[in-house]
């Protein structure tokens, strides 16, 4: 269901369908661990695009750019009913050909051609749908009790004046603790360093995050909202509190640093109370507060709740996710006519996740998806023999990325926010699979005069070699049966 999703990728499909053959064997299981929903269906409809350009004689570039869904079209609803919140798939197309310096390739290409060097320029675009709606299991199911998602967080000032934030999400290194303390400290007017998060589910805790985990590509758009929220209620619980202290208005009070660390200030008198005063006064010295300030409890919960519909059941037809993201990525390829072997001339990857809260954590989380993305491409395969053994389990054998085998990315972004998060930021954790496609469609543009189609994800000098030497027998075995017939 996550695959059909978004089966029309980032182009204006107007009807399709899409059957569902699933396999069972006994070879290894295998766990993909970086972005892999929907890699599959975005790795054929590239493949499909690309192929068709190459037949049609229509330029890589110029075959996506005008089958794309355009900038004016959001919010766009594809042909199953889900709704791409934002993006520019062009304007990502138009940066990516001139960081990589497009029109210099092609005259290079052009020149190397002549040289019998096979140089291949490959364009790949995916698409990073982020935060689900739990319906789709409704349409697997009719019965089953899901539909929407919503995400908790819990925001408080502590008795001893620390500021703490719980989100329910378990991070593995996505840097939600950076984010998330980030949103609160701009809230406040104080450094994100006074900031204490807290990741995970518990009762204590009271947070949640969907089903619990981290998943979805959706903690910048779910987890962060809720963060805001809660936020947002902490602060005027504090200016209101403040207020009465500082005996003023809570329109005159403003938020900062002072000698004595985070405080609250009158603006008309310069009076102040710093955090642990306020918290004080909740937690211990309560007698002077009046009834009508009961409320107060400087320990706020907000819970986030996606616009999400329940999906027609009977035509499987519904938004099925929230926000969509998008990376596109160009290589330049050159497979070596000695030993196949392809190297990395140029690339670059370029995405879109709206609004961008921390941009290293957004360079870092695209740099990482590009390493597995070329890995899955090029090095990391698991290969049987003739009786199905495997021949890769071991470290020996199976050839993970490492930096030694990472070209130079360069790298770039743009910002189609999102009207669905507070920020207009979007999810970007499952762009993984673009350099796949980008991959695929350099070797068979480079390739392709030697009548290579390119027909698997993953390629190395071996399948390479197997793929011209056998296109090369196939057509001395048809040279050879005609002369035949004409003698």
């Amino acid at each position: 269901m996550i695959w059909s999703q978004v089966f029309p990728g980032v182009y204006r499909f107007k009807n399709a369908r899409i059957d569902f053959t699933q396999t069972v064997t006994n070879k290894c299981p295998v766990g993909p661990n970086r972005g892999y929903s929907r890699m599959q269906h975005l790795w054929f409809l590239e493949r499909v695009i690309d192929i068709c350009a190459h037949e049609l004689a229509i330029p890589g570039d110029e075959m996506r750019m005008r089958n794309y869904v355009r900038p004016e079209e959001f919010p766009y609803t594809t042909p199953n009913g889900c709704v791409y919140d934002s993006g520019n798939y062009p304007r990502m197309l138009e940066l990516a050909k001139q960081l990589i310096g497009w029109d210099e390739w092609k005259k290079t290409q052009a020149e190397a051609r002549k040289q019998g060097r096979l140089i291949g320029i490959g364009i790949g675009t995916t698409l990073d749908s982020g935060t689900n709606n739990f319906g789709q299991s409704q349409i697997v199911n009719p019965g089953a009790p899901f539909s929407g998602n919503s995400q908790g967080a819990n925001c408080k000032l502590d008795i001893y004046g620390e500021v703490v934030v719980a989100v329910g999400s378990c991070p593995q290194g996505q840097g939600h603790e950076t984010t998330a303390a980030q949103v609160v400290a701009d809230v406040l007017n104080i450094p994100p360093d006074l900031i204490t998060v807290r990741t995970g589910f518990d009762t204590e805790r009271n947070v949640h995050t969907g089903f619990s985990g981290t998943y979805a590509s959706q903690f910048a758009v779910s987890g962060l909202s809720a963060v805001h929220g809660a936020a947002q209620k902490l602060k005027a619980e504090m200016k209101r509190l403040a207020a009465f202290v500082l005996e003023t208005k809570d329109d005159d009070i403003e938020f900062g640093v002072g000698a004595q660390g985070p405080e609250l200030r009158a603006k008309s008198t310069g009076k102040s109370i710093n955090y642990w005063g306020l918290a004080n006064i909740v937690n211990v010295n309560s007698a002077v507060l009046p009834p009508a300030m009961y409320d107060i409890t400087l320990n706020c919960r907000y819970i986030w709740r996606a616009p999400f519909k329940v999906p027609d059941k009977q035509r499987k037809y519904g938004n099925l996710t929230l926000t969509y993201a998008s990376q596109l990525h160009i290589a330049v390829v050159e497979v070596d006519r000695e030993t196949f072997i392809p190297a990395f001339l140029d690339y670059v990857a370029v995405d879109d996740c709206g609004t961008v809260i921390n941009p290293p954590i957004v360079e870092g989380q695209v740099y990482g998806a590009t390493a597995h993305g070329i890995g899955a491409a090029l090095l990391e395969n698991c290969a049987y023999d003739a009786v199905g053994n495997m021949l890769t389990s071991t470290f020996s054998d199976y050839t993970p990325i490492t930096a030694v085998n990472m070209p130079k990315i360069k790298y770039g972004h743009i910002q189609t926010p999102s009207p669905h998060s507070y920020s207009g930021a979007k999810g970007m954790g499952e762009g993984g699979a673009a350099p796949i496609h980008t991959i695929s469609a350099a070797l068979q543009d480079a390739l392709f005069s030697n009548g290579i189609i390119i027909e698997d994800s993953f390629n190395n000098a071996d399948s390479l070699f197997r793929a011209l030497v056998g296109k090369e027998i196939c057509q001395a075995d048809k040279l050879v049966k005609l002369e035949r017939r004409a003698s």
